[in-house]
């Protein structure tokens, strides 16, 4: 359990470095455990969810659990994202790329890229309309907590299923890009290089199984082939970042999180 715990301080904001010693971790272990943390993630953010829509507009409690959610990962894909963004597009060359996104301060191109994204998330969960994808039977597990809802016809539970899974698949994005890349910083180390060097593609496999079932449970078939579209866009995203720096970085990780998790809200939202 210790590797799930130093998983979840990496990517939460969860206290836990109190109760474990992490003065040597084993890294592939802790990055197998990346999309549980992230269906941990989901589990918070739904039982946060639920109480903000009897008290909030919809629209109103759609706004906040992302920020919530910005707040229990400390937006450190965010940053990575907003980074990625000024290095791939405000550079000219690999070394001039690479140096704007170690830049602490945020671009012009980064800011846009951070506007872009959250607000396309907002309007993807305000505008679910796909929830027929969702199996519905399943959902009668949320009756009791959700006081006699109609689920058939309730986008808020639907929502809390979209919730609870799209963390663990970016997080799961993580995993696999890593996997089929190569450090782009030569020579040179970083919480990135760690990830990537420790990441072999068997590893993302084992790791795609927990929130495998859990697609399969809620989404069927379909959750397959939402897994399938996740992968390839995995893959085409990586050969563009190779294409510009030569591999990948932690900031490049990061925004592969971001953008897999707009993918899968966005095919809800068709």
């Amino acid at each position: 359990m210790k590797d799930f715990f130093l998983a979840c301080s990496f990517l939460t904001i969860i206290p836990v470095k109190r109760k474990w010693n992490f003065s040597s971790p084993d890294i592939r272990k802790t990055i197998f455990w990346f999309p549980v943390v992230g269906l941990l993630i989901g589990l918070l953010l739904c039982s946060i969810y639920y109480p903000l829509t009897k008290i909030l507009p919809v629209a109103a409690a759609d706004a906040f659990v992302i920020i919530i959610y910005i707040f229990l990962t400390g937006g450190l894909h965010l940053d990575g994202f907003a980074d990625t963004c000024d290095g791939i597009f405000g550079g000219n060359a690999k070394e001039r790329r690479l140096t704007i996104m170690r830049d602490s301060t945020v671009g012009s191109f980064g800011v846009i890229g951070l506007v872009c994204v959250l607000g396309i998330k907002y309007l993807s969960l305000c505008l679910v309309s796909n929830g027929g994808l969702i199996n519905v039977d399943l959902l009668s597990i949320f009756e009791g907590y959700c006081n006699g809802v109609d689920l058939e016809h309730s986008s808020i539970v639907k929502k809390m299923v979209l919730l609870f899974l799209f963390p663990s698949i970016g997080r799961w994005a993580q995993v696999l890009g890593a996997s089929v890349s190569r450090y782009a910083r030569e020579n040179e180390s970083g919480t990135g290089s760690f990830i990537i060097q420790n990441t072999t593609p068997i590893l993302a496999f084992y790791s795609a199984l927990i929130p495998l079932f859990f697609l399969y449970l809620f989404l069927g078939f379909n959750g397959l082939m939402i897994l399938v579209l996740i992968t390839v866009t995995c893959f085409i995203f990586v050969c563009f970042i190779r294409s510009k720096i030569g591999g990948m970085t932690g900031d490049t990780l990061g925004a592969l999180n971001e953008i897999s998790e707009l993918m899968f809200l966005g095919i809800f939202m068709l």
